[in-house]
């Protein structure tokens, strides 16, 4: 499932799963509305934060993350 709105500046909330190589991530705004469900890469994880507004993180991980 690859799903991202054309307008990013309003997630206020994130849960990433953090892996070794591919990190899911789903960020909703203040209605629950998905707007970002996707993979990505480590190589791409701190563009795509940096491209957002500042919003709650939330991270969950397995022992081999």
């Amino acid at each position: 499932m690859s799903k991202i709105a054309a307008d990013v500046s309003v997630v206020t909330s994130v849960g990433l799963d953090l892996a070794k190589h591919v990190f899911q991530v789903h960020a909703v705004d203040t209605g629950g509305k998905v707007i970002v469900a996707k993979a990505l890469r480590r190589r791409d994880v701190l563009p795509f934060f940096a491209a957002l507004p500042p919003c709650l993180v939330g991270m969950e991980a397995s022992g081999s993350a």
